[in-house]
């Protein structure tokens, strides 16, 4: 595992940045919103 993390974290440091942990707070709870909002449309479709 410490090495897939390793791995992980030497990726990002060489093709962007961490976000700050507010902002990644913020875009995971946009993600959540949108793949919610997609499965009560296919809910909402079949019925």
């Amino acid at each position: 595992m410490k090495e897939k993390q390793k791995e992980v974290d030497d990726w990002i440091s060489e093709h962007g940045r961490y976000w700050p942990p507010l902002s990644m707070f913020a875009r995971l709870f946009e993600e959540c919103g949108e793949l919610s909002r997609d499965c009560v449309w296919d809910e909402e479709k079949e019925v």
